[in-house]
């Protein structure tokens, strides 16, 4: 195989090559889009010359930065669904659904795994869960253990008189319950500083006003 001096490559680095040849002793040029992931600041390593420079320049054409899950509100719900949903289908069950109570959690809870976690955390709520609906006691003890030390934990309690005890269904109106509930946590968490509470929340400020006025919540 030819191409740029591999050896003198660094970790990733050492998987990037811009030909190779196969038995035959034809070169082969390849042409592909590379498309990587970090949750290290290549920036500050290729100041340290952890990270080669020349590298990092021709892999960071087009960068995204993506907010920890902790910061994307309630697409954390979206996104726990989603696995719930992926999980109940490969293990040929009804989909189960999440409480209220176990939402707040979810939201509450800061992920320091983030997706990777989320995507753990609701395999182990689909195991446990036996009646069709995931509630705290379904989630794994680290996040249960973390929100009692926070308060979340007796908060979540409360949140479980929302739904009556037949299920929590994602309806409309369950759905405008948790929204509602969840922003005004939000502004009495940030004495209802909008721009701090959209951040928190993962909203638009526009978007917040919106549902502020909507549920007449200031």
């Amino acid at each position: 195989m030819v191409g740029n001096p591999v050896r003198l490559l660094p970790f990733a680095g050492k998987i990037i090559l811009v030909n190779f040849k196969t038995v035959n002793g034809i070169i082969h040029h390849v042409d592909f889009r590379l498309i990587t992931a970090t949750n290290r600041n290549l920036l500050e390593l290729v100041k340290k010359n952890q990270f080669r420079e020349d590298l990092y320049y021709r892999i960071s054409v087009f960068s995204i930065m993506i907010s920890p899950l902790r910061e994307r509100g309630l697409e954390i719900i979206q996104l726990a669904e989603h696995f719930i949903n992926i999980f109940a289908q490969e293990n040929g069950s009804l989909k189960p659904t999440l409480s209220s109570a176990a939402k707040y959690i979810l939201l509450k809870y800061s992920w320091p795994g983030n997706v990777r976690q989320l995507q753990n955390a609701m395999l182990y709520a689909v195991c446990m869960c036996c009646d069709g609906i995931i509630r705290p006691d379904c989630l794994p003890d680290k996040i249960l253990t973390i929100c009692k030390t926070t308060g979340s934990y007796e908060e979540q309690m409360q949140m479980e008189l929302i739904s009556d005890s037949t299920a929590v269904n994602t309806n409309s109106s369950s759905m405008k319950d948790i929204e509602k509930m969840v922003i005004k946590t939000a502004l009495d968490d940030t004495n209802n500083h909008i721009r701090n509470a959209a951040k928190m929340l993962g909203l638009s400020k526009s978007t917040l006003y919106r549902k502020i006025k909507e549920y007449d919540l200031i």
